[in-house]
């Protein structure tokens, strides 16, 4: 049996519900049992709204891109056009969101997405991103396409809970 390939789309304001929704299913599949369901409804509450959303559609230093297989929604990546924390006279990109359906692990979407960033934008050669200390799988997965944590990054607070984050980099040749 062979896998129907992803098709990639920039997101328009016609798909703000179906953004939220990915986003709160993956970020669940990401933290099974690291947080309380109520500290998660909290922070969706707080970041994973239709506003939130909207507002990274309308932002000109924002791009969304979505991408499918067959008639299901399996991954979204938002980035930014923003200097690093750590180097603000640089032109970069900072890489928000790269979230996946579990059934999007391991295919290559991930990747898809990063080259994504580089042939739209080929100018920009610093790309910067926050990922939760705690988080193995996305740092092994961003070191092999050449991040490096560069220092430790501001907390994400869900419910009562501070997770440690780092500050990655990777400049392209």
């Amino acid at each position: 049996m062979t896998t129907k390939p992803y098709t990639l789309f920039q997101a328009t304001d016609n798909d703000t519900q179906a953004i939220v929704t990915l986003l709160k299913e993956s970020f669940r599949a990401a933290y099974p049992d690291r947080y309380q369901p109520a500290d998660i409804e909290e922070y969706f509450d707080l970041n994973y709204t239709e506003a939130k959303v909207d507002s990274w559609l309308s932002a000109p230093i924002t791009s969304v891109w979505l991408a499918k297989r067959e008639h299901d929604l399996e991954g979204v990546f938002v980035f930014h056009d923003k200097p690093s924390l750590l180097s603000p006279d640089t032109p970069a990109f900072e890489i928000d969101k790269l979230y996946l359906m579990p059934s999007a692990h391991g295919t290559g979407l991930a990747a898809t997405f990063l080259k994504k960033l580089e042939e739209t934008n080929r100018d920009i050669k610093l790309h910067w991103l926050i990922v939760a200390q705690k988080n193995i799988r996305a740092q092994r997965f961003y070191a092999k396409h050449n991040f490096k944590i560069m220092a430790d990054g501001p907390s994400l607070v869900v419910g009562q809970e501070h997770a440690a984050s780092f500050v990655m980099h990777r400049e392209l040749g």
